[in-house]
Parts: structure tokens; sequence; C-alpha cells
């Protein structure tokens, strides 16, 4: 994993929650509040952001995590990965009070939005419908 890898995988984040944060801002103040029982109680309590700026060598260094040590590359890759299980949360409770959800994937950021991130995406490609 190289930087670019990390900046791309950052940008589907950024573009994941900037969709999620458009159907949160227009629930009412009661719905974005409220307690829908689940782990993260309302949607307000649920949504982080999180970005940070890293070079090729900080990738590569490994950190301790519990009894072992994991690349800084990897627990990144982690973070943006854990942020789709929040997203998915969000989804659900937009659901649950009568919203609609968009599609957050990491396919459909490649299919739609990703051509605004190709000085990102280096060695990816974006597919395109024919």
């Amino acid at each position: 994993m190289t930087k670019e890898d990390v900046r791309l995988l950052y940008e589907y984040d950024r573009w994941a929650n900037d969709r999620i944060l458009k159907l949160v801002g227009a629930l009412t103040p009661e719905q974005f509040t409220r307690d829908l029982g689940g782990s993260f109680p309302s949607v307000r309590k649920e949504h982080v952001e999180f970005l940070n700026e890293v070079t090729d060598e900080l990738l590569d260094r490994t950190l301790p995590v519990r009894s072992t040590s994991v690349s800084l590359a990897h627990l990144m890759q982690h973070l943006a990965n854990h942020s789709t299980y929040h997203r998915g949360q969000i989804a659900m409770m937009l659901r649950q009070l009568g919203a609609k959800a968009q599609g957050t994937d990491f396919a459909e950021f490649l299919l739609t939005a990703a051509d605004s991130y190709s000085h990102l995406a280096g060695k990816h490609s974006t597919a395109h419908p024919a």
C-alpha cells in the first residue's frame, strides 16, 4: 500500500461520509437525537470524521497493537474500512426514521466520483459503463 492508495481510500471515505451527512442534515432535531436502541443510540452519537496526511515512509512504520505490531498502512486501512460499518449503522437508523439512505460502497465511488479524484488514483483505473 502506498501513500496514493491511502489518499484514494480516504477520499472515498470522505465522499461516502459527505453522502451520509447530506441525508442526516435533512433529519429533524428530534430524529437526529432520537434513541434508536442500537450500540450507538442516535445518529448524532454515531458520526465521527477522521483524516490524516502521511508519507510512504510513515506507512511502513509498525506500531504496537496488543501483543503484536501492525503497520500504520494496515491500521489506516482498518480505520477507513471500519467507518463503512458506522455508515451502515447510520443508514439503518435513517431507514428506521423513515428517511432514504444512499449507497456508499467503494465500487459506487469508483463508478460515480473517482474521476474527480483521478489525480489520487495513480495506478487505479475507474470503470465506465459502456
